[in-house]
């Protein structure tokens, strides 16, 4: 419903690699912003929303964001161009469910976003990625994959003028702390023995589902030790 409220308010842009519409109003906007906004979706349906810069200062700045919210009362286009893309495919609003491993995702979106910064004739401009929870890999591997371009000199990118990176801080120390203990037994850089053993040292965690575990406060002093080996 939100989003057929969305699209029902834009008009069609011509673009034969993006579709792309202008956002003339939104549900219970009662203002005038200062800027322009459009959206639609890359090749891959992959859902974009894209802020032009209010500030005249910025609008050399393009700010990429991958998935997630962004809260600054003062408003980020102030700092730059601002777009938002719905990461990895079938999230929020993009449709395309192909599953794709995250280095093949970093290359699908620098050849996506290539096309958007000609549609938009935003070549020029400085780009800084942002990213938290799971984009922030992906993001990552793109860097990765632009210095390696420019270092074999194959101006793979030579349209993408990276400037920067930017990753969403730690929200809570103690939510953080614990998932990784799970994600790193999860991605194999724990072994089970290991993992075991810090189940051991926890007995509280071992009565119960392991992601309500709190190791970082655990009463036992031999949980918090174990804990913290594992996730350095």
């Amino acid at each position: 419903m939100y989003e057929d409220n969305i699209i029902s308010s834009c008009s069609e842009l011509n673009s034969a690699s993006i579709g792309t519409k202008f956002i003339s109003s939104l549900p219970n906007l009662q203002f005038t912003p200062k800027f322009e906004q459009y959206s639609g979706y890359l090749d891959e349906k992959l859902f974009y929303w894209y802020f032009t810069s209010q500030s005249a200062e910025a609008d050399n700045n393009l700010i990429i964001f991958l998935k997630g919210e962004l809260e600054n009362v003062y408003s980020w286009t102030k700092l730059g161009h601002l777009l938002f893309i719905d990461l990895p495919t079938g999230s929020g609003f993009s449709q395309n469910i192909t599953t794709f491993t995250n280095a093949e995702t970093s290359k699908l979106l620098f050849n996506l976003l290539q096309n958007f910064l000609t549609t938009y004739n935003l070549k020029e401009k400085k780009i800084f990625l942002v990213s938290g929870e799971y984009s922030s890999e992906i993001v990552s591997l793109m860097a990765l994959d632009y210095l390696d371009s420019i270092k074999q000199q194959q101006n793979s990118y030579e349209d993408f003028r990276l400037k920067g990176l930017i990753f969403i801080g730690i929200w809570n120390e103690v939510v953080q702390f614990n998932s990784l203990i799970d994600f790193a037994y999860a991605k194999g850089f724990t072994g089970k023995r290991d993992y075991q053993h810090l189940l051991d040292q926890c007995p509280a965690c071992n009565q119960s589902r392991s992601s309500d575990c709190d190791y970082l406060n655990s009463p036992m002093q031999s949980c918090q030790e174990t804990a913290k080996k594992i996730e350095c």
